[in-house]
């Protein structure tokens, strides 16, 4: 009802359910486009809500905005390399594999793996990944400029599909790139297994409610 009336402002969600009830609401709160400024668990503690509303205004009013504090020290660029799939019975390319590489500052190009214990140590490796997506969908809208619109598939290890706000900024991004959402399918790779089940499967539910594919 909110989004629908045109309101513009931010929400706070203040519940007494459990932690996994309130990520959820939070998700379907983004995910139907509502501002959220915070969730607060009941019963409401003094001060919590004079500090959610300092730090609403301390962000200008985009407490949703991602962070770009990513250092890449260690590497120059993050390009995409994509492996194509190729229909064996007609030999066309129906789609492709984008696969994340490094590019180191004497302009050799590595695979990320000797930089993502680092990454992640650093809290970078969402950041590292949105860069990523960025540059696959600049390269989709070159071949779709052509007449060329192959299935893209992204592989994303499992905390990434744990961080239901960095989840939710990979679907705003595909969402705003104008390409259709089914042109896209995120991959959960094998290299970390999750640590929040739940909140795994929460991503993955968004993930296909956003018209994405999902492997």
């Amino acid at each position: 009802a909110l989004r629908d009336s045109g309101f513009s402002g931010h929400v706070a969600i203040a519940s007494g359910e459990t932690a996994a009830v309130l990520r959820s609401a939070s998700q379907l709160a983004r995910l139907f486009g509502l501002k959220l400024a915070g969730v607060i668990s009941k019963p409401l503690r003094p001060g919590e809500i004079e500090a959610l509303l300092a730090r609403v205004n301390a962000a200008g009013q985009t407490p949703d905005a991602p962070k770009t504090s990513v250092n890449t020290a260690a590497f120059k660029h993050i390009v995409p390399v994509f492996q194509p799939k190729i229909n064996a019975a007609s030999g066309t390319v129906y789609g492709a594999e984008a696969l994340m590489r490094v590019v180191l500052e004497d302009g050799s190009t590595q695979s990320p793996q000797d930089h993502i214990d680092r990454l992640v140590a650093a809290g970078e490796l969402g950041e590292a990944s949105l860069t990523f997506l960025d540059a696959v969908i600049k390269e989709m809208k070159v071949w779709q400029s052509v007449g060329f619109a192959p299935i893209i598939s992204i592989n994303l290890p499992a905390p990434l599909f744990e961080d239901a706000e960095l989840m939710g900024y990979f679907i705003s991004a595909v969402k705003h790139s104008g390409l259709p959402a089914g042109q896209f399918t995120f991959e959960l790779t094998e290299a970390a297994l999750p640590s929040d089940v739940t909140v795994l499967l929460e991503s993955m539910t968004r993930v296909r409610i956003a018209g994405l594919g999902l492997a």
